[in-house]
């Protein structure tokens, strides 16, 4: 019988020498990517529902801290029309939130009369601990990003987003009694 001897990185006619060294690389990146997933997010990572469990706002109170940071503050009046409700209700919700040092109140500069509610540097913190990321910081890091880095972001993200739809249609599938 003769044998024949093949360099390694030459692959064999079925293509299983490539199929092995991008085997390789998956492996070395997948937990590369996790690993920077957990430094760009670390609050988050690591048993992420402690976070929340360990929150300690009300439904009203979250939701208004959630429209503040959405807008980068809002006068009480836009806030109550937002949420639905009378600017006394969001006066009261917004007093909590001053009390737990996330938002505080500034003079409107064009009419004194009227307060705007802004986040403080903790309740800036305390989204960012939730996962809850401003879209602006984000897109201002992918601002510094180059363009092919940017490109290369945008491909791996929506393979990586068509990926996670089509698991969740086949989990979804899978649990529907009547797609047996």
């Amino acid at each position: 019988m003769v044998s024949i001897i093949r360099p390694s990185n030459v692959p064999l006619p079925d293509g299983s020498a490539l199929k092995a060294s991008t085997d390789r690389t998956r492996a070395a990146n997948i937990p590369r990517i996790i690993q920077l997933n957990a430094l760009l997010w670390p609050e988050t990572y690591d048993q992420p529902w402690l976070t929340w469990m360990d929150l300690d706002l009300t439904m009203p109170q979250f939701k208004l801290l959630l429209l503040i940071a959405s807008c980068q503050g809002l006068r009480v009046g836009d806030l109550a029309q937002r949420l639905g409700v009378t600017p006394p209700t969001v006066t009261t919700i917004l007093d909590r939130l001053v009390e737990h040092g996330l938002v505080r109140r500034e003079d409107d500069p064009v009419d004194r009369r009227l307060v705007i509610a802004r986040l403080t540097a903790e309740g800036m913190r305390l989204l960012q601990r939730l996962n809850v990321h401003a879209g602006t910081e984000i897109a201002e890091c992918m601002d510094d990003l180059s363009p092919e880095d940017l490109r290369c972001l945008q491909v791996g993200m929506e393979a990586l987003h068509r990926t996670w739809e089509s698991r969740q249609t086949a989990l979804a599938n899978a649990s529907d009694p009547e797609a047996c």
